[in-house]
């Protein structure tokens, strides 16, 4: 891929090196024990030894950082239309903690006064950036003209199945609840940490409530659709399928939305899945009625075949 495609992906990691360059050339002027927390006028009410400081600071942007780039690098595949708010959490994220550890050095070093509106509001302007550079991905305008197709033939639904699993949502409900326990931002934690702590547990929350509320697949003459979380997630024209067929799911699977070796799955469990046998790749849908979900991609794609014969 072209460095201009690849750019709205790296350009927050300016911010993570411009942060690096200035903890360098200011580090020597740094003392031991640096002012890290303020209460709501600047005054200083905590304080970490500078070492302590640069780890936690380049690791929350670092860690930030990798968490949404690996986002997005996997969500952009489907033109999901979760790319532009992964693109403002992600530029609204680095930038506020860019501006926040900066201000904090350049108090310690200067003494100049520390204020959090000015991070907040840099914060909140990148995450507009954010979500506009998402919007402007071609991507994302392939899948809602898609998801507009797919929404114009509606009224030709054929039917409808729903794939949930209770084992798998219990197992990420509990992960969810032990996590919050272990990562809720407590008072005493530096603010970065907070709100780095706080993304985490916004992202698992998010996964939870998709494997709970599972995927629903929308099969009409045109397009099969597949629907997660309340929201379109991927939408497969009927001439694009070559067959359908069941297939055994692979050992060592897993759950969740799936890269497998030929194409993506959405599998929360079972033993068998629906291939959508592709020119470039296979989509594997996860069901717990297979044959059903066979028998209404069979009738779409005799739809398509009497569409297509001759008068």
């Amino acid at each position: 891929m072209s460095l201009r495609r690849q750019l709205p992906l790296l350009f927050p990691w300016f911010f993570v090196l411009a942060f690096f360059i200035q903890l360098v050339l200011f580090w020597s002027q740094l003392t031991s024990r640096v002012a890290v927390h303020f209460d709501t006028y600047g005054t200083p009410n905590r304080w970490a030894g500078k070492w302590e400081f640069a780890l936690v600071a380049l690791a929350s942007l670092a860690g930030a950082g990798v968490v949404f780039t690996w986002c997005l690098q996997s969500f952009r595949t489907r033109g999901d239309r979760m790319v532009p708010i992964l693109y403002a959490l992600y530029y609204g994220m680095v930038m506020f903690l860019s501006l926040l550890f900066w201000q904090v050095m350049r108090f310690n070093v200067q003494g100049s006064p520390f204020s959090l509106s000015l991070p907040v509001w840099v914060g909140l302007a990148g995450g507009g950036l954010g979500y506009w550079v998402g919007r402007s991905r071609p991507e994302v305008r392939s899948a809602e003209a898609a998801g507009s197709a797919a929404r114009a033939s509606e009224k030709n639904i054929i039917g409808i199945d729903v794939h949930r699993e209770p084992i798998p949502f219990v197992v990420m409900l509990a992960g969810f609840v032990l996590m919050t326990a272990l990562l809720f931002p407590g008072h005493g934690w530096p603010v970065a940490l907070r709100v780095f702590n706080s993304a985490i547990l916004v992202l698992m929350g998010y996964f939870t409530l998709l494997v709970g509320t599972g995927f629903t697949y929308v099969v009409s003459k045109d397009a099969v659709q597949v629907r997660g979380l309340f929201r379109s997630m991927r939408t497969v024209r009927r001439p694009d399928i070559l067959d359908v067929d069941i297939q055994p799911v692979p050992r060592f699977a897993g759950y969740g939305i799936r890269l497998w070796g030929e194409g993506r799955a959405y599998y929360l469990g079972g033993e068998e899945t629906v291939r959508l046998k592709m020119a470039q790749q296979s989509l594997f849908l996860g069901s717990n009625r297979p044959e059903y979900l066979l028998k209404l991609l069979e009738e779409m794609m005799a739809e398509g075949k009497s569409a297509s014969q001759p008068l």
